[in-house]
C-alpha cells in the first residue's frame, strides 16, 4: 500500500508480499514490511531440520518469477539449502517457479518432479500457501500427502486445515496488527516531521530506502494455537472444522 500523506511524504508497507514488486524504483521515504530473506530461510531450515532423512531429495516450488519477492524467497531458501546441498544432505531434484504464484503452476511441478525422481522425494519447498496447496494435491495423486514434509507462508485459513490435518508441514505467519500499527505510527510521525527508527535499509534500485523490517513466525500444528488462534487471526472452529472433536486441542 503506498499512502501519500498531506506533506507528500510517500510510505510504503507491505500488508501482503506480493504487493512489494511495486516498491521497485519508487521514490518513497520508509518501507514497513516481513523480512522476506528471513521468510525463505525460515522455510528451509524448518523443512532442513525435520526431514530426517540424508541425502534429503527436495522440490523448490517459487512464486512468480516477475515479483521481486519470489527471488527474495528463494534467495533465503539457498542461503541453507546450498551449504546442505554442498555437504552431501540434500539433492535438489528440482527448481521451478510457479507463473503468478498459481497452485496449478505448482501442482505441475511437483508432479513432474515425483515423476522424474520415481516419487522420491522427502520435501517440497512451496514459497506461499497457495503453491503449497498445489503441492499438496500433487502429493495426494500419489498417495504421499503427509508423508512429504511441504512448507507454506501467509497462514492461509485453506493452508491452516490442511497443516491440522497433517498434508502440509508448516507455514510463516505474519502478524498484520504489527506491521498496520506500524505502518500508522511511522506515517503520522513522517507527517510531523518527527524523526522514525528504521533497523536497515533497502535497496529498491531508484534510492537506498530506511526500512522497518517485522520478525516472521514458522507455524506448525504444534505452535498454531499459541499464534493465529490465540492472535484472532483465524477461529478455532475455522481450523479445526476437519477435525474429529476428541482429536482437537482444549481452547
Amino acid at each position: 500500500m503506498i499512502l501519500s500523506l498531506s506533506k507528500s511524504i510517500p510510505l510504503y508497507s507491505a500488508l501482503d508480499s506480493r504487493l512489494s514488486s511495486n516498491f521497485k524504483n519508487s521514490d518513497v521515504d520508509l518501507y514497513i514490511s516481513h523480512q522476506v530473506v528471513k521468510m525463505g530461510e525460515m522455510q528451509a531450515q524448518y523443512l532442513l531440520d525435520h526431514v530426517g532423512k540424508k541425502p534429503a531429495n527436495f522440490v523448490m516450488v517459487g512464486g512468480s518469477p516477475t515479483d521481486n519477492n519470489a527471488l527474495l524467497l528463494h534467495k533465503g531458501q539457498m542461503n541453507v539449502l546450498q551449504p546442505a546441498v554442498a555437504r552431501g544432505d540434500v539433492k535438489i531434484v528440482a527448481d521451478e517457479y510457479a507463473k503468478e504464484w498459481q497452485a496449478s503452476a505448482a501442482l505441475n511441478i511437483v508432479e513432474n518432479a515425483l515423476t522424474q525422481s520415481n516419487n522420491q522425494v522427502d520435501a517440497v519447498v512451496a514459497s506461499n500457501d497457495g503453491t503449497a496447496r498445489g503441492a499438496v494435491q500433487a502429493l495426494e495423486g500419489q498417495h504421499l500427502a503427509g508423508k512429504v514434509l511441504v512448507s507454506g507462508q501467509d497462514a492461509d485459513l485453506a493452508s491452516l486445515k490442511l497443516i491440522v490435518e497433517g498434508k502440509q508441514t508448516m507455514t510463516v505467519y505474519k502478524s498484520i496488527q504489527p506491521l498496520a500499527y506500524g505502518a500508522v505510527d511511522a506515517a503520522v510521525k513522517l507527517a510531523r516531521g518527527e524523526k522514525v527508527a528504521t533497523t536497515e535499509t533497502i535497496d529498491n534500485t531508484f534510492k537506498k530506502v530506511p526500512a522497518i523490517l517485522l520478525e516472521p513466525v514458522a507455524v506448525d500444528r504444534n505452535t498454531l494455537m499459541g499464534t493465529v488462534v490465540k492472535d484472532g487471526y483465524a477461529k478455532f472452529e475455522d481450523v479445526y472444522r476437519n477435525v474429529p472433536i476428541g482429536r482437537r486441542p482444549k481452547q
